[in-house]
């Protein structure tokens, strides 16, 4: 007598295919020999077992094998006859930057694709690994150090290409080879890492300054004329003269005008643009936006506290019906308040989609008659006479 188990693919009557499990056994009854088989569908649980196979060794967000993966193949394809190995140890600029600006949800879609640009600029046979939060490794077999520089210059020149809703897409990149066999390979995934972290080091700034400037022209795209930007930095650079600041407070406000609707980025055009009233669910989304800019300005850390701070508060009014905040008079920063009539007379006399341009006379009409209210009184006399002489 005697059993057996096995498994099997069967394919059934309709053609469909089943993962089955047999147990069969055999024996000897009154001379006859028997066998008695029992089968069991097991494709249910074969994909469960394939579904956490794929899950240990991938990245849920990219699809990319993760760390844990790597560490394996590197051991597996350490050998002499890979020789040489490259590796490539990259990095996400500007994440947090992102995470905290923008939130995560847009901090994944750069990381996604920057996963996608590795992927697309490296060869079948190369292992691209999602190692941690914003790191990337890259392991290329048969690979000397100018191939995996080529691959490297690939990626960079595709990121170049890339944006993320005005976002520029950016990675620190790192690259170092094993040529012989005694050479450690952990030594050299830290060399390509400390390489990626110089080059990340030395780019920071350029980075962060790139990010700041591709929001800026996307909000002015959508908001307003291309000279807008330029009419209020030398409206704010003249008038700060005007009253005799002090040079550093002059370029702040001159930076104020500049930036102080950065936070405009993430708002449909179609609402920014609207042509008619907006309802109060457009409106409590515009009023988002001091909020954002301030977000924004503070992740990139490329603009004094003064100035992030007098973004937030560029809506505040000088009786204190204005927003987020509700302050009023001189709580306000000075730069804000001087701001919002700079913009304020730009604005109406120039033509928006949602109103045609009107008479320098006209605006200095509004603003009287938003002194006291929406206005600083003082500072709206003195606006006055500053176009009184231009």
């Amino acid at each position: 007598m005697g059993s057996g188990k096995f498994e099997s693919n069967h394919r059934l009557a309709d053609g469909s295919e089943r993962d089955v499990e047999v147990f069969s056994s055999r024996a000897t009854i009154k001379g006859k020999d028997l066998i008695y088989a029992i089968i069991i569908d097991i494709s249910e649980r074969k994909q469960q077992e394939e579904r956490i196979a794929y899950i240990s060794f991938h990245d849920a967000l990219t699809g990319l094998y993760n760390r844990s993966y790597f560490e394996e193949e590197l051991r597996r394809m350490d050998t002499a006859r890979q020789l040489p190995i490259s590796i490539i140890s990259g990095d996400v600029n500007g994440l947090k930057m992102t995470n905290d600006a923008f939130g995560h949800d847009q901090g994944d879609r750069l990381i996604v694709t920057a996963a996608h640009i590795l992927q697309s600029c490296c060869r079948a046979e190369d292992v691209v690994v999602r190692y941690g939060g914003d790191e990337f490794v890259v392991f290329l077999p048969h690979c000397d150090d100018a191939t995996a520089k080529e691959i490297s210059d690939r990626v960079l020149a595709k990121c170049a290409e890339q944006t993320i809703g005005g976002i520029p897409v950016s990675l620190a990149l790192g690259v170092a080879t094993k040529n012989e066999p005694a050479e450690e390979i952990y030594t050299i995934v830290n060399l390509a890492e400390t390489r990626m972290y110089k080059n990340k080091i030395s780019e920071v700034n350029r980075i962060q300054l790139d990010t700041l400037e591709a929001l800026e022209r996307t909000v002015y795209e959508k908001d307003y004329k291309a000279d807008h930007a330029l009419r209020l930095q030398e409206f704010a650079t003249e008038f700060g003269k005007h009253l005799r600041l002090p040079v550093e407070m002059i370029s702040d406000l001159a930076l104020l005008a500049t930036l102080h609707d950065i936070g405009k980025f993430g708002i449909a055009d179609e609402i920014i643009n609207k042509p008619g009233p907006l309802n109060s669910e457009e409106w409590e989304l515009i009023k988002t936006h001091p909020e954002v800019g301030n977000r924004i300005l503070r992740a990139t850390r490329m603009v004094s506290f003064a100035v992030a701070e007098a973004v937030l508060l560029h809506h505040e009014h000088w009786d204190g019906s204005g927003y987020p905040k509700g302050l009023k008079a001189e709580a306000i920063p000075f730069i804000s308040r001087a701001v919002a009539i700079i913009d304020a007379y730009d604005v109406m006399t120039h033509d928006r989609s949602y109103h045609l341009a009107i008479t320098s006379e006209r605006a200095i009409e509004e603003l009287q008659r938003g002194s006291g209210s929406q206005f600083d009184p003082e500072l709206v006399a003195k606006f006055v006479e500053f176009i009184g002489k231009s």
